[in-house]
């Protein structure tokens, strides 16, 4: 491998590293902020739990308050009885009061159908509460993590920004100038790839024989087709 391909890989590497960095860095705001969301799903979760569980604490209460209010109306009813004369309006008391039993009975059935309902939504409480203590201690947890990284990343990229900066100093001129292009314009790939197979591993297509010939003897070559710079990974050293 020829110095200045060594030279601009080594470059590559730097730039490669930054990029992942950069990408990473980018992220770290999406990360925080899905988190969040996933937290405040989770006292959604304890909301609704705890409102089921009042709208059922509401049904007993009001349940318990129909009852009471019927109970007292046999005890007005039979209190009035004792005073009615007519055997008719006699016998249509009764009716009532035992009509009144038979809803009593109801309530008092629905009552316990409630209690049970009121466990149930308890426990699902209990549940919901303590998956948001998880997920909470869980995100303040990964938040700190995130704030670690943010501080890692930041001492990284000004090291190796550093490092660049010093090594780029001694990068054929040349080849400095297309690789900057070529790092500009294409933010995802390498500007430099090695010959693979007669192929450029940028594009995957097969490099002119010319090109080839160029490559092995260690020149400076662009692939035909996408630009970028191309380096044959067995030719000879051109330094000890």
């Amino acid at each position: 491998m020829r110095k200045w391909t060594s030279d601009i890989l080594t470059l590559q590497k730097f730039d490669m590293r930054l990029r992942d960095l950069e990408v990473k860095y980018r992220t770290i705001p999406q990360e925080k902020s899905r988190m969040k969301e996933e937290l405040e799903a989770a006292a959604g979760v304890v909301r609704k739990a705890k409102e089921h569980l009042q709208n059922i604490e509401r049904s007993i209460r009001s349940t318990q308050s129909d009852i009471a209010q019927l109970n007292d109306k046999i005890r007005k009813t039979q209190t009035q009885s004792t005073m009615v004369k007519k055997n008719a309006e006699y016998q249509a008391m009764l009716a009532d009061i035992e009509a009144t039993r038979t809803r009593i009975s109801e309530l008092e059935t629905r009552e316990i159908e409630l209690y049970d309902e009121q466990e149930n939504a308890g426990k699902a409480l209990t549940g919901a509460e303590k998956d948001y203590s998880a997920a909470e201690r869980a995100v303040k947890a990964e938040l700190a993590d995130f704030d670690t990284l943010i501080s890692e990343i930041k001492e990284e990229v000004l090291k190796l920004k550093r490092d660049k900066k010093r090594f780029t100093t001694q990068v054929d001129l040349n080849v400095l100038e297309i690789y900057k292009r070529l790092l500009e314009s294409d933010r995802k790939g390498k500007p430099v790839v090695p010959i693979v197979n007669g192929a450029c591993s940028n594009c995957l297509l097969k490099v002119t024989p010319q090109t080839m010939n160029a490559a092995r003897k260690g020149a400076v070559v662009q692939c035909d087709n996408c630009s970028h710079i191309i380096y044959d990974p067995d030719s000879q050293p051109d330094y000890e």
